[in-house]
C-alpha cells in the first residue's frame, strides 16, 4: 500500500454506488473482504447488461 493512503476503518460503513457493475462491483467485494461493512445501490434497469443483473443480484 502507497504511504499516503489511509488505512480502512472498518467500524465506517462504506456506501458504494453503481455496485452492480465492475468497479463498483470489484471496490464492494474488497471493501468486504477487508471486513469492511459495505451498502452498495445501484439502479437495475434496462440499461445493464441481462448477465450482470443474473451474476450478481444475490451478493
Amino acid at each position: 500500500m502507497r504511504a499516503d493512503y489511509k488505512e480502512l476503518d472498518q467500524t465506517k460503513t462504506y456506501l458504494i454506488t453503481g455496485a452492480a457493475v465492475f468497479i463498483g462491483y470489484f471496490l464492494a467485494k474488497r471493501l468486504l473482504e477487508q471486513g469492511c461493512r459495505v451498502i452498495g445501490i445501484d439502479n437495475l434497469n434496462d440499461h445493464y447488461v441481462e448477465y450482470y443483473l443474473q451474476a450478481r443480484s444475490g451478493q
